[in-house]
């Protein structure tokens, strides 16, 4: 599964995240799926308003119920013990007005003769779940059609009488329960309202909003095992968003016992439709019945307990009813509400069942490892479409005028988390050049013709994937769905991919930017390569997600390099590198491997480190074992796995097997005593080189690359991978032979490298970057190095080009290594002509700019930048009005630099570009896409009052998203320090007719300016009572303004400023943490000053970029 595209992930360290459409992000992953909005305002790290629907901020609200049951309810009872609960959850039954509050988080239900009488309730754990037997006086019919068949049960809409439920008494609370409560209550009931005729209790069952419970044990007993599940789910999408549905498992028993468990939340099920039997074929003489039901809504376990004991080896049938809601936040199943092109509001059915959300679709063995076939009934309105993993086997009428019944092949063995249904009106276009297996896009008629660009790279992708796996793509039928909701996601289900947002699959050549067809080729990719990683061969368990999302995003790279030639795979993994490196050197990172057992911390795991570092190292692999063993071994690993589960430790061998068959590893070393240094452990390393007076060898050692610095010397060298050491010498350079020349191993603190070139001649290390790490050298080195790019710095690959100057400028970031050399490194840009490089530049002089930009250095500085840029935007002759268009798809980071810099070509062409624009703002045109925001930065920079108004205009006159955040971002560019003041206090003012998503943004607008920091930080200062009126009290608002506000903060006065910000708003949540991690950031900010300023200062006076003025 992944999100949108890897755009800017949430700035971490000192310096800004770059921007790539590489790879898609799972940016909505990481939190779950989200709307596009959202994800928007985490792309730029924005916080949610209160008032905002998205992301709703109800935790610190406080529910109360009732103490007691109504002595209506009762003729009889005994003493109760009361607990408190909180936050509130509260379930409408689908169809009726009653609802259910929240009562118990493990219960008990005794069954008896009677229906009306409930012999004991028990309560272990009391949070916001419930457990209701609900006693319906009058079952009510539901006012839209409902399938009956042998296998399911009618389940009328009810209503539920307030005064026929049997709940627990409950205290008053104020404030959340943050500590377990052992409470039993015992109420003895003799009769429930005799005039109530008993009839189908219902059992309901609502996960938990929070819980602060310890970790336990949350995976299912394996005492059972599904072996096949039918379904039949009827949702009324046009109704009441209720879905009646039924499930029936075939399961065999593993081990002795009395109980049958699985997963079930958000759904009621009706008691008297749970049945066990004996499977078809096995006696059901001895088979026991079921006594009494348990429900654990912290662990979302459902168990049935039985009167005996089930044996190894019994197969059983066991089936129920139940009722569930399409009211879903985007998980389970879910309806989504939209417009069609007519402007008729128009609904749709989907599914979202990614990690642990099947259980919310319908009760199942919700775990990765519990595969199993599936069989998958439909009933829908026949003006609708129904499209799931399999194709459609027949269509049955119903007896209901306008409703048929879908019935789709059986599923092969997969995850409960695969399965898909989508309900929707939808056309489709059948694309045949595959040949073997049919492929279809779907997606609104209006939009079909959008759809061109996946019809043409699905088959070729597939194709491409089927061959360099060996392995042919494993079912009937191929679908590609673009759905109209705002969930900016794809999910990989098997058979049928589906775009939750129909962006992801859209593209129109003569509209569209080149980023955008980039993105809809990568995403596609990535969840064709899930077909294989994922669905045919599934990780165990979470842990190993990587083993999932790793080999998708390694496998889309590479599918997309091979379809479109340029940039070559090389390049384009090189840029994810540099990328990753930063994450990765936080303290606040993790290993690959993470073991996870609660489902709230499942999809912690969904992040850059699970996707992109776990793509890299498979990239390094490929390259140390050569190409062909590493495709030898995970066709293998696909061929023993297939249609099962797997864990690293499975790849590991087979890749080990394949290395030792080729020669690729000595025998007594294995890919897991390789590999687990860099998926168990955090971080990565930093190579040093030290070469010996004469150069002819030299000492390698490793230790722990932190870009805060804060950790101990001692915890670095704690921290030990073997490193695969590529390297080449001047004298006779081999860019192309990247399998490991010797290895650095985790128990060795340093080795010595015989057999280099003299003194005067240079080496280095990491070939094409493809080792996960950094590398820093001795000065004299370094110096060789330097001369060469100057010299000459095309004998260098562009891979280690730009790798030469991310790791020389983060080096000196962590102060080891002098800014004189890594500046002096970046002096052959001048003559550089690819992106790559250019680009490593940009992105590392960020912290610079930052920390300069108020000091006398900054006019040397910006001299400096302007000596380097200014040629290569000369060669590309992008002043030219006529070349904007066939250059800046590549070259959009440079027209940006160069533009804030103030070079006057650069402003020109900005400014025009705008004055075109003003005169036909219609006419979008005018300005490409990708200099856009640039170009209205610029213009409302160098111009006036008009400028400002008519962007500002734009932005309420736009209906574009994207748009409106360009247009947001330049109105913060204005040099006037009263606009920028008034900006901000117009946007934070009650009534402006301003999404209140982009609230924050206009604040961030503002302080990302080198100018703008200190009126943003006033702002703060004087308005943060109006900040915390419209976005909340929380620890994060805190902690996400400060930041933004204080990241270039560097002198002793901004530490005071701090101060005294934390002493006046203390009383606010969140802000003395927030101002004391401003604090360390500002002191780690001043310390780098004094470091390293006048190093910076010298090394620009001597290089001709004087800082200096003239006394005359």
């Amino acid at each position: 599964m992944l999100a949108f595209k890897r755009s800017d992930w949430p700035a971490k360290g000192v310096r800004t995240h770059r921007y790539s459409v590489l790879v898609p992000l799972l940016l909505l992953v990481v939190i779950g799926p989200s709307s596009t909005s959202a994800l928007r305002r985490l792309k730029n790290g924005l916080p949610t308003p209160l008032h905002s629907n998205t992301l709703g901020s109800l935790d610190n609200l406080k529910w109360r119920t009732s103490s007691s049951i109504s002595s209506k309810d009762r003729t009889e009872s005994t003493t109760t013990t009361t607990t408190t609960i909180s936050p509130p959850t509260t379930t409408s039954v689908p169809g009726t007005n009653s609802t259910s509050p929240p009562i118990s988080e493990f219960t008990t239900w005794e069954t008896t003769n009677s229906a009306s009488t409930l012999t004991e309730i028990t309560t272990l754990r009391t949070t916001d779940s419930a457990l209701v037997i609900s006693k319906p006086t009058t079952p009510a019919k539901a006012n839209l059609p409902s399938l009956t068949s042998d296998t399911t049960t009618n389940l009328p809409m009810t209503t539920f009488p307030e005064s026929t439920t049997t709940t627990k008494s409950l205290s008053q609370s104020t404030t959340p329960q943050s500590t377990t409560t052992l409470t039993t209550i015992r109420t003895t009931t003799t009769a429930l309202e005799e005039h109530t005729p008993p009839l189908n209790p219902i059992i309901t069952i609502i996960s938990p909003s929070s819980t602060n419970q310890p970790d336990f044990n949350y995976l299912l007993p394996r005492v059972m095992k599904p072996l096949h599940y039918d379904i039949y789910v009827q949702p009324f999408i046009n109704g009441n968003y209720s879905i009646n549905g039924s499930m029936a498992v075939d399961m065999v028993v593993l081990q002795p016992t009395s109980n049958i468990t699985l997963h079930a939340s958000n759904m009621k099920i009706t008691k008297d439709t749970i049945k066990l039997a004996a499977a078809e074929g096995e006696a059901g003489d001895d088979l026991p019945s079921i006594k009494s039901f348990t429900v654990d809504t912290t662990r979302q376990f459902f168990t049935a307990h039985l009167t005996g004991e089930l044996r190894p080896g019994r197969r059983l049938l066991y089936s129920m009813n139940y009722i569930s809601s399409l009211h879903n936040h985007q998980s389970g199943f879910f309806g989504v509400q939209y417009l069609d092109s007519n402007g008729t509001q128009r609904h749709l059915v989907t599914t979202l069942l990614q990690a642990t959300h099947a259980r919310k679709a319908f009760p199942c063995f919700d775990e990765p490892d519990l595969k199993a076939t599936f069989k998958l009934r439909v009933a829908r309105q026949s003006n609708m479409t129904a499209i799931s993993n399999m194709p459609i086997r027949r269509t049955v009428p119903m007896e209901e005028e306008g409703w048929v019944v879908d019935e789709f092949d059986t599923s092969p063995l997969m995850p409960t988390y695969l399965l898909v249904l989508v309900i929707a009106h939808l056309d489709y276009v059948s694309v045949t050049s595959h040949g073997r297996v049919p492929i279809r896009v779907w997606a609104r008629p209006e939009l079909l013709h959008k759809t061109a660009l996946v019809q043409q790279v699905a088959p070729v992708t597939l194709s491409y994937l089927e061959q360099y796996l060996n392995m042919s793509y494993p079912l009937p039928k191929l679908d590609f769905v673009a759905l109209p909701s705002d969930i900016g996601t794809a999910f990989e289900g098997w058979g049928i991919i589906v775009n939750y947002n129909e962006e992801l699959m859209l593209f129109s050549p003569d509209a569209d930017p080149k980023d955008q067809r980039d993105m809809v080729v990568h995403i596609q990719a990535h969840e064709l390569a899930h077909q294989w990683f994922g669905n045919l061969v599934t990780p165990s368990w979470w842990t190993d997600l990587w083993l999932s999302e790793g080999f998708a995003s390694y496998l889309q790279v590479l599918a997309f390099t091979k379809m479109n030639r340029s940039p070559n795979m090389l390049e384009e993994m090189a840029e994810l590198l540099q990328d990753i490196l930063q994450s990765d050197s936080e303290p606040s990172s993790h290993p690959i491997r993470l073991p996870v057992y609660n489902p709230r911390d499942i999809w912690a795991l969904f992040n850059p480190i699970s996707y992109y570092k776990g793509s890299y190292i498979i990239h390094m692999m490929s390259h140390f074992l050569s190409e062909n063993t590493f495709r030898k071994g995970i066709i293998n690993f696909l061929k023993d796995r297939k249609y099962k589960n797997a864990e690293q430790d499975d790849l590991w061998r087979h890749l080990t097997v394949a290395a030792h068959q080729d020669g690729t590893l000595p025998w007594d070393v294995t890919v897991k005593t390789i590999m687990d240094t860099w998926t168990l452990q955090t971080g990565y390393p930093v190579i040093k080189v030290v070469r010996s007076p004469d150069g002819t060898s030299a000492t390698v050692h490793q230790e722990r690359f932190l870009l805060d610095g804060s950790e101990k010397l001692t915890d670095r060298n704690f921290y030990k991978w073997w490193v695969p050491l590529t390297y080449t010498r001047q004298d006779n350079p081999d860019f192309n032979n990247t399998k490991a020349k010797v290895w650095i191993r985790n128990t060795e603190s340093q080795i010595m490298i015989p057999s280099l070139p003299d003194k005067h001649q240079w080496v280095i290390f990491n070939i094409q970057s493809t080792g996960y790490y950094r590398v820093n050298y001795d000065l004299g080195n370094w110096k060789l190095l330097i001369k060469q790019l100057l010299t000459d710095h095309r004998v260098f690959p562009v891979t280690n080009r730009a790798q030469m100057i991310d790791d020389a400028l983060d080096l000196a970031l962590v102060g080891k290594l002098s800014y004189k050399t890594a500046l002096s490194v970046t002096e052959y840009l001048r003559n550089e002509t690819e992106r790559l490089p250019v680009q490593s530049c940009f992105h590392n002089m960020e912290h610079l700019e930052k920390m300069l930009w108020n000091t006398p250095v900054y006019g040397g500085f910006k001299k400096y930048m302007l000596s380097l840029l200014v040629p290569l935007y000369s060669a590309l002759k992008i002043h030219n009005d006529q070349q904007v268009e066939a250059v800046q798809k590549e070259h959009a980071d440079l027209v940006k630099r160069l533009c804030d810099l103030n070079h006057p070509d650069c402003v020109h062409l900005a400014t025009s570009l705008y004055s075109q624009w003003m005169q036909e703002p219609k006419n979008l045109k005018s300005v490409p896409q990708q200099i856009r925001e640039t170009v209205y930065c610029t213009a409302i920079a160098h111009g006036g009052e008009e400028e400002w108004q008519f962007a500002w205009r734009q932005y309420f006159l736009s209906n574009d998203d994207d748009h409106k955040d360009q247009l947001l971002k330049a109105l913060g560019c204005t040099k006037d320090s009263w606009v920028k003041a008034g900006y901000l206090n117009l946007a934070f003012t009650p009534g402006v007719k301003l999404r209140s998503q982009d609230m924050f943004q206009v604040f961030s607008s503002v302080a990302s300016k080198v100018q703008g920091h200190h009126v943003a930080w006033d702002f703060l200062l004087n308005r943060w009572n109006n900040v915390t009126a419209l976005f909340g009290n929380g620890e994060n608002v805190a902690e996400i303004f400060l930041k933004t506000a204080t990241e270039s903060f560097n002198t002793r006065q901004n530490l005071m400023e701090l101060k005294f910000f934390m002493r006046t708003n203390k009383k606010y949540q969140g802000v003395e943490k927030a101002s004391e991690s401003a604090m360390t950031r500002t002191y780690s900010n001043i310390a780098w000053m004094d470091r390293n300023y006048d190093d910076i200062r010298l090394w620009l006076n001597n290089n001709g970029y004087s800082t200096n003025l003239q006394v005359l």
